[in-house]
């Protein structure tokens, strides 16, 4: 049996906070005299697959600096749905940039939900919920092409219009991701006026584990916080299961009825989860997991509860790493119609909750494409307080009523 929070460590830092951690390394070395299996050292290997190696380069450093804050969550799905669909957007350089990035099974004319997996099975649980949704928001003078529009088909994206009133566009766009993100979440949408495009990606997921919890197996122990030690319930459970254990990291996952799993990568005493995330090495101890590595054994589950939250506001340079380097701008003319834009602003939130029943989580991620910066036109005054004259035009440009007003209802 493989303690990923080992109960001998619990009794110990209950009793002696001060020594628990010098005793730790010494209680560990026992594991081999006990009975249980060895734990195989594994290798990192830097992911071969373009999701994994984006969240390694791009996500896991933009994560690090968010748990600064405190919990921190991205949903990578939908930033790499809006990747997917933003490529269709654009052209030259900048798709190359964004293809390049994502790798060639984003890149793909296979639809998000199909890459992820999320249609149910038999052996899924009647709890089990899945949904990913993209959309593209077009202003009214965009005219993407043909060619534009069929790529953005071919991946399930909708389009909609980007309403010229941005109190109606606003509260569109968000009743869009809250309904997709099962009312999950509070969308911050935020639409600049030069807005010309903007795309929009939510997922909601909701499974049970394979093996549930049992509310009755938990026990209360210590967590070792950054601010402090604080007494937890911590939810038991021992499964089969197997440990990838690294140099400064161990790696355990539990399993849901979809046949996703929760991959848990723990650092080593002393080390800092944070530095973990900045350096890749979390994402490629996770990947490695995932690949097969370390031994068959029995897992002894303490797992705290957690319902965290992270949302990641500013330019799309961090989702984007680069583009904010192509001259004279981004490319974005398949579906803006040859106008100039500037670097993609962007927004993303997660929302992750787990308990003995099973996960359920919530994101979104918003991207929104500017025309270039024009000179500002300056504000003229037009008050109508005196006799005037008006002409109803038609829509083909013809005058269809000519009056003047000397007199006006009321006066």
């Amino acid at each position: 049996m493989v303690c990923i929070h080992d109960e001998r460590y619990l009794a110990e830092k209950a009793i002696d906070p001060v020594g628990a951690n010098r005793r730790w390394f010494a209680c560990e070395a026992l594991l081999s005299d006990t009975g249980e299996p060895p734990v195989e050292h594994s290798h990192h290997e830097v992911p071969a697959e373009g999701s994994w190696r984006y969240c390694r380069n791009v996500l896991s450093p933009l994560l690090s600096r968010e748990l600064e804050h405190g919990n921190a969550a991205i949903p990578s799905a939908t930033v790499l749905a809006i990747l997917q669909a933003l490529a269709r957007c654009s052209s030259g350089e900048t798709r190359e940039l964004i293809e390049r990035l994502i790798g060639s099974k984003w890149s793909s004319d296979a639809k998000p939900s199909e890459l992820l997996g999320l249609a149910p099975t038999p052996r899924c649980s009647p709890t089990y919920r899945a949904n990913i949704a993209t959309s593209v928001w077009l202003a009214r003078r965009c005219c993407p092409s043909q060619r534009c529009r069929q790529e953005l088909d071919s991946i399930g994206v909708e389009r909609a219009v980007l309403d010229g009133n941005l109190n109606v566009a606003t509260k569109r766009i968000s009743n869009w991701v809250e309904q997709n993100a099962r009312d999950a979440l509070e969308p911050a949408v935020n639409i600049n006026e030069a807005a010309q495009l903007m795309l929009a990606s939510a997922i909601s997921f909701k499974d049970a584990w394979k093996e549930e919890f049992w509310r009755r197996d938990g026990k209360r122990g210590p967590f070792f916080g950054w601010d402090g030690v604080h007494m937890l319930s911590f939810m038991r459970g021992r499964r089969d299961g197997s440990v990838s254990r690294f140099e400064r990291c161990r790696v355990s996952s539990l399993a849901l009825t979809s046949g996703a799993s929760l991959v848990v990568v723990l650092p080593e005493r002393g080390v800092c989860a944070e530095k973990l995330l900045k350096s890749g090495e979390a994402i490629d101890a996770a990947v490695s997991h995932v690949a097969g590595a370390g031994s068959r054994c029995l897992v002894d589950w303490w797992l705290p509860r957690f319902d965290v939250s992270g949302t990641v506001g500013g330019s799309a340079s961090q989702l984007i790493p680069g583009v904010e380097k192509l001259r004279p701008s981004p490319d974005f003319s398949p579906v803006m119609g040859g106008e100039p834009s500037e670097v993609p602003a962007c927004m993303t939130c997660a929302r992750v909750k787990i308990d003995e029943q099973g996960i359920e989580a919530a994101g979104y991620t918003l991207v929104a494409v500017e025309g270039m910066c024009e000179e500002k036109l300056p504000i003229v005054p037009f008050v109508v307080d005196r006799p005037f004259v008006f002409v109803l035009v038609s829509n083909t440009g013809e005058p269809m009523f000519l009056g003047a007003v000397g007199r006006p209802k009321g006066y």
